[in-house]
């Protein structure tokens, strides 16, 4: 369709007035509803850039939260450090106050059998042997039969003892007798025995003895006996049992905070009574020993401020440590009988470490805004360097959150 020129029909015709008004209006509704259209578009472009800002401004926000969130530092600190030889004596009281250097006592018993297989060859035979009892009826007065004081049987079989008895005034003492031959024939049953040696005196009737089991083991073939050697390897086995023992055990005993020193250990050991005796007749014997085991315990913070205020000063005792104190020589020069009070030297090359304020660097860290964190470090003059390592990698702010910053101790070796 054609437009319609109003000075052209205005030409061509006279048209009404109202007619020509209509057609303006018609015109210039036309060129508003064009220039609405054009706004319109112009402000659904710049909406949608805002749309669009919004949305990249919300996601950064969200992402610097969450890494905010799950972000942590690990600063590796390498504090002022110096090695030291040291050779000194020092004095511990048991629970000492007031300026004396402390210690504790951990103790532990034991008890441990070996057995062992003779090596003593008696080719002559073997004796039999059994127990008696010896009775003393002659006198109140206790009588002493020495070593290998002859019992006989009513048949004449001689029986010996090996060591001295004493007999105590009416009364009786039980004892071991070894038949004076080798063979099967001083094996018996229980026999009445009496004391060749009084025979004319009083005492060979009221001085005698009874069995109180058979005499067994005699034999005229080859014979196993206890060699000394024998008994000598087997207490040596047990005192090195006993002594691994309490020294692993002890040492498990120690309390967190104290140190013990294996080597200062005090073990006291006994044999068994009934153990086996050299000349016994067998193959097989088990030995048996008792240990006791007392340790010394001193607190490591206690010991190191005894080192650091020889080596350094007073003044320095909280500011530095020593770390492996345990590598130090422990010599336990004396101790008393009560365990009260000991005299022990340390020699070795100690490890002083100066200690850092971990709290207060934390709370200077996470206070943060930047990220020029290696001017913190500077105040802290025990720190001789450090390193931040960031978590992610890329992301370098230090978390606000305390519980993400971790500390790492760097220790040097000799």
């Amino acid at each position: 369709m054609s437009k319609i020129i109003i000075n052209d029909i205005i030409k061509k015709n006279k048209i009404p007035r109202e007619t020509i008004r209509t057609a303006k209006r018609i015109q210039k509704s036309e060129i508003e509803t064009k220039e609405e259209i054009t706004s319109q578009k112009k402000h659904g472009f710049w909406f949608k850039i805002f749309l669009w800002i919004l949305c990249i401004v919300i996601f950064l926000v969200i992402l610097n939260f969450g890494i905010n969130l799950f972000s942590s530092i690990l600063v590796k600190i390498t504090p002022v450090q110096e090695f030291v030889n040291v050779d000194l004596n020092l004095r511990a009281e048991r629970g000492a106050v007031s300026g004396k250097l402390p210690f504790e006592i951990v103790q532990m018993e034991y008890h441990q059998s070996q057995a062992i297989t003779a090596t003593g060859v008696n080719s002559d035979g073997q004796k039999a042997s059994g127990q008696i009892v010896v009775y003393n009826t002659y006198s109140s007065v206790a009588q002493l039969l020495i070593a290998n004081t002859r019992f006989e049987t009513l048949d004449g079989k001689i029986y010996r003892i090996k060591d001295k008895i004493t007999v105590p005034g009416g009364g009786s003492v039980e004892t071991t007798v070894y038949a004076d031959q080798p063979g099967e024939e001083y094996n018996i049953g229980l026999a009445d025995f009496t004391i060749p040696g009084f025979k004319g005196d009083p005492r060979y009737e009221k001085i005698y003895a009874r069995s109180k089991t058979k005499m067994i083991g005699g034999s005229k073939n080859a014979s196993a006996f206890l060699a000394e050697g024998d008994i000598k390897k087997a207490n040596e086995e047990l005192e090195n049992k006993i002594k691994n023992y309490l020294s692993e055990n002890i040492s498990k005993q120690k309390p967190s905070g104290y140190i013990f020193f294996s080597n200062g250990l005090i073990i006291s050991s006994s044999e068994n009574i009934d153990n086996p005796q050299k000349g016994d007749i067998g193959k097989e014997f088990v030995f048996s020993q008792n240990g006791i085991g007392v340790g010394f315990l001193i607190k490591n913070e206690n010991l190191s401020k005894e080192i650091i205020k020889r080596y350094f000063n007073q003044d320095m005792i909280n500011k530095i440590k020593i770390v492996d104190l345990e590598k130090l020589k422990f010599n336990l020069l004396s101790d008393n009988q009560e365990n009260t009070e000991i005299n022990f030297g340390l020699k070795g090359s100690a490890h002083f470490v100066w200690k850092v304020d971990e709290e207060t660097l934390l709370n200077d860290l996470s206070g943060l805004s930047g990220s020029d964190y290696g001017l913190v470090f500077k105040n802290y003059s025990a720190i001789e360097s450090a390193e931040v390592i960031f978590k992610p990698s890329w992301w370098h702010i230090i978390p606000q959150n305390k519980a993400h910053i971790h500390f790492e101790e760097i220790l040097k070796t000799e």
